[in-house]
């Protein structure tokens, strides 16, 4: 074993409030515009990604909100810094209020999707008496979003609202500066999303094929149960690569395992790279029904460090 922790995870229930919160002028001069302009304004800044979360009846679906969110599974939004399940549950509790002649009930907290696990399709979550109806949120595709900058879509005449949310900005320095910034490389969402989840191991069997990764080790991050029990049964894992100051690297770049151990709501967590080989075997096995799934992630993987790493 190589590290170990225990993080202190904001329990989900409603909180309207996070850390340094604009006044409630802007709040709501936001509101009415979704937080967009607020969003890139913020995103721009910062470089944090993209999300959004809808509401889907059969083909049409409504644009709830936008938000951004570092790595550390952390909401930045008008109403303050605070954990993702919070602000999510917040906005089921919204959506509810606004439709409540058709929603009796809430799904349960511990089923609200995760933002982690989407790409360019999204990750729905029925919501009870509402026919072909649900709530989603999913990564961006920021790309996409910047570009339909002055073409008519859903940015079209913004821009000048970006500019006064980035005004507001400037003024709440105490949210810009535990905001933070993000570190070069910056994968975008969409595919941030997918190789922080499910195919972390991937990604990081790429990482350390690369010459400059030469001697660096695998490693995974998990909670203390993992180790005790068949990897792939028990509870889930994240893969990295691991360098001799402490830090792990991942589609994220280089961060802390405090920060990863974070985003995944690990309340505590173990650090090994001694788990990493057997780990990786029993992975790279569990898709022997599926011929070439594993190796085509792998070159996915290899194809997204050669465009971002070398920037």
């Amino acid at each position: 074993m190589i590290q170990s922790g225990a993080e202190t995870i904001e329990p989900i229930a409603i909180k309207r409030q996070g850390l340094h919160p604009f006044d409630r002028k802007f709040i709501e001069w936001s509101a009415a515009r979704r937080d967009l302009p607020f969003v890139l304004a913020l995103h721009r800044a910062t470089g944090w990604p993209i999300h959004v979360i809808a509401l889907h009846v059969g083909r049409h679906h409504e644009v709830q909100t936008y938000y951004v969110m570092d790595d550390r599974g952390r909401v930045l939004a008008p109403n303050g810094i605070m954990g993702h399940g919070p602000f999510s549950f917040t906005w089921f509790q919204d959506i509810r209020a606004s439709h409540s002649a058709k929603i009796r009930s809430m799904p349960d907290p511990g089923e609200l999707p995760d933002p982690l696990e989407a790409r360019n399709t999204l990750e729905i979550i029925p919501l009870p008496d509402i026919a072909e109806a649900a709530v989603v949120y999913s990564a961006f595709p920021e790309k996409a979003l910047i570009a339909d900058l002055g073409r008519g879509g859903i940015l079209a005449g913004v821009e000048s609202e970006v500019i006064a949310a980035a005004l507001g900005l400037i003024r709440n320095r105490p949210f810009t500066d535990e905001a933070g910034k993000r570190l070069k490389p910056r994968v975008e969402s969409d595919d941030l999303n997918v190789f922080t989840r499910k195919r972390c191991m991937a990604f990081s069997e790429a990482l350390l094929a690369r010459p400059d990764r030469a001697g660096l080790r695998g490693c995974i991050l998990a909670e203390p149960e993992f180790f005790e029990r068949s990897p792939l049964t028990a509870a889930g894992f994240h893969s990295a690569v691991f360098h001799p100051d402490g830090e792990i690297e991942d589609a994220w770049g280089k961060r802390t395992p405090s920060s990863a151990a974070q985003l995944f709501g690990m309340k505590r967590w173990v650090l090994s790279a001694d788990a990493y080989a057997s780990v990786r075997d029993d992975f790279i096995r569990s898709f022997d029904g599926t011929p070439g799934f594993y190796e085509r992630r792998l070159s996915e993987a290899t194809r997204l460090i050669e465009r971002e790493w070398s920037r």
